[in-house]
């Protein structure tokens, strides 16, 4: 699919039961790892990672790994 052009992104999906855990945070840094050079995006599904007290930490996250392109409005 990528040779062919027809490869976005790879979507890196969490289990709902994924709290926010710095066990998630570094199995998610070995798998943008291993997709180096593809476009990963990463889905939250635990409202852990967005609750008020986490949400700048996981945005910040996000930032610095270039995962953050959407701008709200």
């Amino acid at each position: 699919m990528r040779a062919a052009g027809k490869l976005g992104h790879v979507l890196l999906q969490l289990p709902p039961w994924a709290m926010k855990r710095r066990s998630y945070l570094q199995h998610l840094e070995e798998c943008l790892e291993r997709l180096d050079g593809y476009l990963p995006a990463v889905e939250f599904r635990n409202q852990t990672w967005m609750r008020d007290g986490d949400r700048r930490e996981t945005l910040a996250w996000l930032r610095e790994r270039n995962l953050l392109t959407a701008k709200r409005r």
